[in-house]
């Protein structure tokens, strides 16, 4: 979509490397967010404000990056356009803890 006076975004991608968005506001699942510097899947799942969804499938043990830096290891497989939360997705700071205590 160009950018224009009218366009409302509705999620932001903060790096040209990240693999996930954040949603600027509740989105419906079906839709496809509109994103400033990038096209944006149509959602699988609804998405809160402020979690992040998968712009492209993460396969199980890859990284999801935001920021244009990892902030977790994808548990299992995650679809385009897939909620990224906890339910599939290891932080990077609670690995490194577990790793310490393991220690």
């Amino acid at each position: 979509m160009a950018a224009d006076d009218k366009t409302v975004w509705t999620a932001l991608r903060l790096h040209p490397a990240d693999n996930v968005a954040t949603a600027l506001r509740d989105l419906p699942a079906g839709g496809s967010p509109h994103i400033s510097d990038c096209a944006a899947p149509a959602l699988r799942t609804d998405i809160a404000r402020g979690h992040k969804f998968a712009l492209s499938p993460i396969a199980a043990g890859e990284q999801a990056i935001k920021y244009g830096q990892a902030v977790g290891v994808a548990l299992s497989d995650i679809a385009a356009g897939e909620h990224v939360h906890l339910h599939n997705l290891e932080g990077l700071a609670g690995r490194a803890e577990r790793h310490r205590n393991a220690s």
